[in-house]
């Protein structure tokens, strides 16, 4: 049976949110903090292209996902300021041009895009 779009992007979702935490060992990529993580997208959930790349997420914790002092929710200039400082102007760029191309995944490409994940996931999980 075929999983409809709104279930597969569920797992999509799931999927590239455990990578995310994964990729960066389980730590606040600003603060190295290890509680109450987020996996945190640099451009917006909307943008389809790239919602679930990983280049597209960094992990946060709650403080500096959405509290005060450096956010990414409630100072983005600031928090731009550091991912550029943190990843290079290139990759800011680079990630910029992926996430403003328009395009639309077909069931089989997010088929694809999740047997990623769950590879990703698989080989690096006991990393």
């Amino acid at each position: 049976m075929q999983k409809t779009r709104k279930a597969l992007e569920k797992q999509l979702d799931e999927a590239w949110s455990k990578a995310v935490k994964i990729k960066a060992r389980y730590s606040c990529e600003y603060c190295r903090g290890k509680q109450n993580l987020n996996s945190h997208h640099i451009y917006s959930r909307v943008k389809k292209t790239t919602r679930w790349d990983l280049d597209n997420g960094i992990c946060l914790c709650v403080a500096h996902h959405i509290g005060a002092g450096l956010s990414a929710h409630k100072t983005p200039t600031s928090f731009t300021l550091w991912l550029i400082e943190k990843k290079g102007k290139q990759f800011v760029d680079l990630l910029t041009l992926k996430s403003n191309q328009i395009g639309k995944y077909s069931p089989f490409e997010l088929e694809i895009k999740l047997k990623e994940l769950k590879q990703f996931i698989k080989e690096n999980e006991n990393v």
